[in-house]
């Protein structure tokens, strides 16, 4: 697949279909966010964790920056194993530290969670990757998930997927073999 960023995208539906890109669910703020990608990552290398008190775990898996995107799009396959998310770049000269990111997700967990959050940095130089991989059964909840990031309580990026029974996304469930499936 040849990679388009969605700046180029956006500017498409900008000229032909104002109101398609809004529907696609996925807003960010141009003056701020120079670049972002959206979709399935099919492999994360996991280099550690770090502390995140308001996540269900307590702790976030701190990743390789550089995944790959295997398949542009929110519509995502609840499978064990599968990572979905976000890759961003501020503009020039705008890097943001303690960016506070949110996940809006259908309830689970012990305390059947919505919500969790936790601070994150966005990068002029690189692609910032902020993802979800389902590592336990009980994260694959079906419904809507978004992904926010603030920046002083300034919106810069706002993501709707869809998360769906693997069977509604069988394109999508076949980008990767069993084997690549990782967290």
């Amino acid at each position: 697949m040849k990679h388009i960023t969605l700046p180029l995208l956006w500017l498409i539906f900008a000229f032909a279909a104002p109101a398609l890109s809004q529907s696609r669910g996925i807003w960010f703020d141009e003056t701020r966010i120079a670049e972002i990608e959206v979709g399935l990552i099919c492999f994360v290398e996991v280099t550690g964790t770090e502390p995140a008190p308001d996540t269900i775990l307590g702790e976030i898996n701190r990743i390789a920056n550089d995944p790959v995107i295997n398949w542009y799009g929110t519509r995502v396959p609840a499978i064990l194993g599968l990572t979905f998310g976000i890759k961003t770049r501020a503009v020039e000269g705008g890097d943001m530290m303690d960016v506070e990111i949110l996940t809006h997700h259908p309830p689970f967990g012990p305390q059947n969670t919505t919500v969790e959050r936790w601070s994150s940095d966005i990068l002029a130089g690189d692609l910032t990757t902020r993802a979800f991989t389902f590592d336990f059964p009980y994260e694959m909840a079906t419904g809507p998930w978004v992904f926010e990031a603030y920046d002083n309580g300034t919106l810069l990026y706002r993501v709707e997927f869809d998360v769906v029974p693997t069977a509604q996304a069988p394109l999508q469930s076949a980008i990767c073999n069993g084997d690549a499936f990782m967290s």
